[in-house]
């Protein structure tokens, strides 16, 4: 009798895969998010004086859904929303728009490349 197992090859390759792909994703989404918010912070129009509307831009990740959520905390800059979407005859200055804006082509290679790393390491590509 000849005796052919195909799976039993790609099991081993598939145990780790889906939490070493979830780690390169959210590694890759987590790098990309810290140059998005340091080109925010350097490309903005508004005159620093106390510093602290710099530093209360943010981004917060959610390593569970794999996203990242950038904005500016109010906390620390409560005139942070009208420099950002204007007001009255201040005209926006939409730095941290504009950073995410740009960095998007960019993070989607990113995490691609991320994502062709892993299916490389775990042998599945064909």
């Amino acid at each position: 009798m000849i005796s052919f197992t195909v799976a039993s090859n790609a099991v081993p390759n598939l145990k780790g895969f889906v939490r070493d792909m979830t780690v390169a994703v959210n590694n890759q989404i987590e790098a990309d998010a810290i140059v998005t918010i340091s080109q925010a912070r350097q490309q903005h129009r508004f005159t620093t004086r106390t510093g602290n509307l710099v530093k209360s831009t943010k981004y917060k990740m959610s390593r569970r859904d794999s996203a990242v959520n950038f904005y500016i905390d109010n906390a620390k800059a409560v005139y942070g929303k009208f420099i950002h979407e204007g007001f009255k005859s201040w005209r926006p200055d939409r730095y941290l728009q504009k950073a995410v804006t740009k960095n998007m082509p960019k993070m989607y290679r990113d995490i691609k490349l991320a994502i062709d790393k892993v299916i490389r390491k775990n042998h599945l590509a064909g």
